[in-house]
């Protein structure tokens, strides 16, 4: 009787009966550590298509919007062109010659009167070209030199001398000065002041004597009589004892005035008014 003879595998170094050999068991694991690693990998690399692809369309919206931008920017310089020229003739229109015009006239006044013309937006910006910024401005400051007009039958002086050109004196944008009075360019509100500082030398051996101190503003206009719209008084005593007598007057208000318009100060006791530029001024503004 035939025996069934078990094949014999020793000669291959190995026996079904017992564990595998080492190097099997390293393949094993690698091939599970392979395995595991599989969806990771995926993972990262589905999130870098998706960082790509958004990354991309924020270039290309940022790239498109530069463009419209820059059309935008090209439209409005060709726009502006066209505010300042006549179509088909190349010249200026009728807002930028009416300026050239008013600007000429202002520089050759204000080089007659000694004023001066600040920057306007009519001036710097292209897009505002019937506004004004800035508005009229006057302050005038006391001078030294002789009052050359005589008082009136009341006793009242008209202060001629005051200093427009230089210190701390201003005039700006059309405001004038001639003759003592300030002459209004444009209709509106303004607000008028004025300032008069009283300065009395006492002599010596002299009686104490009462000073009556009066200090008007007037406005003239189409009228041949001058309105007064601003008054203060005083009657003052000063002690023979002292050597200077001195006196503050100040005034201000708001008054609606129209171009053309001319407003000036007049003052009792001439003599006595010290026309320091700090201490004596006169101006006005428009609000």
């Amino acid at each position: 009787m035939l025996s069934t003879l078990e094949p014999s595998y020793n000669h291959f170094g190995w026996d079904p009966t017992n564990s595998p050999p080492e190097g099997a068991q390293k393949k094993a694991q690698i091939e599970g550590k392979r395995g595991s690693k599989c969806p990771v990998i995926i993972a990262v690399s589905i999130c870098s298509v998706v960082n790509a692809a958004v990354l991309s369309a924020v270039v290309c919206m940022w790239v498109e919007l530069e463009r419209e931008v820059e059309e935008l920017r090209r439209s409005h310089l060709k726009l502006q062109d066209q505010q300042f020229q006549h179509s088909g003739t190349g010249g200026l229109n009728e807002t930028a010659l009416e300026l050239a015009v008013e600007k000429h006239l202002t520089d050759l006044r204000d080089r007659e009167e000694g004023t001066m013309w600040l920057p306007t937006d009519r001036e710097t910006s292209f897009g505002n070209m019937s506004h004004r910024t800035h508005k009229p401005t006057a302050h005038l400051t006391g001078s030294p030199q002789i009052n050359s007009l005589a008082g009136d039958d009341k006793g009242l002086s008209k202060i001629k001398s005051w200093e427009a050109r230089q210190g701390l004196a201003t005039l700006a944008n059309g405001m004038r000065h001639k003759k003592g009075h300030l002459i209004i360019p444009t209709d509106g509100l303004y607000f008028i002041y004025s300032q008069l500082y009283y300065r009395f030398l006492n002599p010596k051996q002299t009686q104490s004597k009462t000073y009556q101190l009066i200090h008007y503003t007037f406005k003239q206009n189409s009228y041949p009589k001058p309105l007064q719209i601003m008054k203060s008084a005083r009657n003052t005593c000063w002690s023979k004892n002292v050597e200077f007598g001195l006196y503050t007057s100040y005034q201000g208000g708001v008054f609606r005035l129209q171009r053309g318009d001319k407003i000036w100060v007049a003052v009792s006791n001439m003599s006595m008014v010290c026309l320091e530029e700090t201490s004596s001024y006169f101006g006005a503004f428009m609000i």
